[in-house]
């Protein structure tokens, strides 16, 4: 894992109550979960984040809005129950009710581009995930949600 020291380490995620689960979720009776995160980094937008636990990278993901937007469907999850935000939301508190830390960790990748005699600065975080996840296979990146039928 040497290539996330690339990346800054910008919060973590813990247990909370106080944010309870969007009611397509309420079958599941999970506890609450939040994020937290660096209040400067939480506006950055057009970034790769990654989620780790111990030895092990759990999910990596691109945003193009802010990190503050774009957890906060994690926290939550989503009004369809088939959705990506929903296993994640499942997983992260699995595995938080076991004790185990999940660590937030982010990078605002940028290609220079030179156009017209000109450098121009191109966000590349689409780019940088899906190099990531085809190369490193994390566990909780998955096309298929089936755990929540």
């Amino acid at each position: 894992m040497e290539w996330l020291n690339n990346f800054e380490k910008i919060g973590h995620w813990e247990l909370n109550d106080k944010f309870k689960s969007h009611k397509v979720l309420n079958h599941l009776n999970l506890r609450g979960i939040n994020f937290v995160v660096d209040y400067e980094k939480a506006r950055l937008e057009n970034v790769v984040y990654v989620f780790k636990t111990e030895n092990e990278i759990l999910y990596i993901g691109e945003t193009t809005k802010g990190i503050k937007e774009r957890f906060s469907s994690y926290r939550y999850g989503f009004d369809k129950l088939i959705d990506t935000d929903n296993r994640i939301k499942v997983e992260i508190t699995k595995i938080l009710l076991e004790n185990k830390p999940i660590e937030i960790y982010l990078l605002q990748p940028k290609a220079i581009v030179k156009f017209n005699n000109e450098n121009i600065e191109l966000p590349v975080s689409k780019s940088l995930e899906d190099y990531l996840i085809t190369t490193y296979r994390p566990r909780l990146n998955k096309k298929e949600n089936k755990s929540l039928k």
